[in-house]
């Protein structure tokens, strides 16, 4: 491999696989985990101030190591859509993340494996401050406070400063998205954790996947704690909430400006009542948040809609990702049931090449997306493509058992044949369906159903 050299004003010569001399028109090229490295170590001796770095590709070996942990990153952090695995393991350490603190920009970089401080947690960034600007922005990670709170899947703890020796412009969150499961105790949000202070933060098209396990002190699936200057527009939550005195999208709605704002009500059941922003998620998917207002946050300019699916933010084709498809693909409970509370017939969707399996047999799933829950009791449903996969929980309360579970299903139109092609007639002229396997022929295509 060709190394090159290059030399930073004041500093001594640095080396990067890639080439490039730190400039906006030739930044440094980042390609392997040494690479890396040495950008945190540049910016702990103050050398990144003002320079840029671009990821040539993606780095599957883990790098443990924080990229700032004596100084903050004040440069310019370009991943050209690649990916950055991590395992970060600082549970007894404050201000943790790939970058702790920062004052730059970092913008079309994703991040997966794990990332574990002791508060002041982000997946990406823990503690953005003044003028930092984060863009397109992806986590996958799994992020966790260990002894505390202030956590968040992209960033965690916001601070922008009016006045004083580290005064200057707020921070923009914009276009970010969290896929991972955020945990903490206090202040804990999908995206952002905490986002405070005199500035005024602006936080624009934010969208959570994941699961957030917390505490009920200002969490949420989206932004745990917006402060009073703060401008929050566009912010969706699609994941699913440990507990019902987590808000579905913000933990304190203090913000001052703020609008077009989402929550799943049936993934992230809630306590907190915001009528406003609570939706089914068969009004979540297809165009069902899709505005033809140009000025909207939920225009075709910034989000991908399709039908069946969960919206996806255009992210310079992140959006087309396995695991970006993956988390968008939707369960469909009935209107009266949640993730907590299962006792209706439902579907998965099973576009796109994802296919869903029962951990525990709980609920029957056949080829077309049809489930039926069986028996009660905690069950786990994994939806995979290609090499990812996730998991939802649910809670089944009650069962449908043989007829009734077909009748509600597929309705009256349905035929019903057994595996050796003997017909039973319509489900609306069946009065008992003993256990087995059938095939249902319905709108002239035919499936398999397992009644236990």
């Amino acid at each position: 491999m060709l190394i090159w050299s290059v030399t930073v004003a004041g500093a001594t010569a640095q080396t990067f696989s890639g080439g490039g001399d730190g400039t906006k028109a030739s930044p440094y090229i980042v390609k392997t985990k040494a690479d890396l490295q040495l950008v945190a170590t540049m910016t702990d001796s103050g050398q990144s101030n003002g320079r840029y770095f671009k990821l040539a590709n993606d780095i599957t070996e883990p790098f443990t190591g924080l990229i700032g942990e004596e100084y903050a990153f004040m440069g310019n952090f370009d991943g050209d859509g690649h990916c950055i695995a991590v395992d970060i393991q600082r549970p007894n350490e404050a201000y943790v993340g790939l970058f702790p603190t920062t004052y730059g920009t970092i913008k079309n970089l994703q991040v997966e494996g794990e990332v574990v401080g002791r508060t002041f947690v982000g997946g990406i960034v823990g503690n953005p401050t003044n003028g930092t600007v984060l863009e397109n922005l992806v986590n996958y990670a799994k992020v966790e406070a260990a002894y505390g709170g202030y956590v968040g899947g992209v960033a965690g703890y916001i601070v922008s400063l009016k006045t004083g020796t580290n005064s200057g412009d707020s921070v923009s969150v914009i276009n970010c998205a969290n896929y991972g499961d955020v945990t903490g105790t206090e202040v804990v949000g999908g995206v952002v954790g905490y986002s405070g202070q005199q500035r005024g933060n602006i936080l624009t098209r934010l969208v959570n996947y994941g699961l957030i396990t917390a505490g009920d002190y200002r969490t949420a699936g989206v932004v745990g704690n917006p402060l009073f200057y703060d401008r929050v527009y566009g912010i969706a939550n699609f994941g699913p909430i440990s507990d019902e005195y987590i808000s579905g999208a913000l933990g304190n709605a203090n913000a001052e400006r703020s609008g077009e704002i989402y929550y799943d009500k049936q993934y992230a059941f809630t306590a907190y009542d915001y009528p406003v922003q609570a939706r089914l998620t068969s009004e979540l998917i297809g165009d069902g948040l899709h505005s033809i207002d140009a000025e909207s946050e939920f225009s075709e300019e910034h989000w991908l809609f399709e039908e069946d699916m969960l919206p996806r933010l255009k992210m310079g084709g992140q959006e087309y990702s396995d695991r970006a498809i993956l988390y968008a693909t939707p369960l469909l409970l009935d209107a009266d049931n949640t993730l907590n509370n299962v006792d209706k017939p439902f579907r998965v969707v099973t576009k796109n090449g994802v296919t869903w399996t029962s951990s525990y047999g709980k609920v029957t799933i056949d080829e077309a997306g049809n489930a039926i829950p069986v028996k009660t009791g905690y069950e786990v449903l994994v939806a995979t493509k290609g090499a990812y996969s996730r998991q939802l929980a649910l809670q089944v309360t009650g069962t449908v058992a043989g007829i009734e579970a077909i009748k509600t299903q597929h309705g009256s139109e349905a035929t019903v044949y057994t595996l050796s092609g003997v017909c039973l007639g319509r489900v609306g002229t069946l009065t008992e369906l003993g256990k087995g396997i059938y095939i249902i022929e319905e709108n002239g295509q035919s499936h398999k159903i397992a009644i236990p």
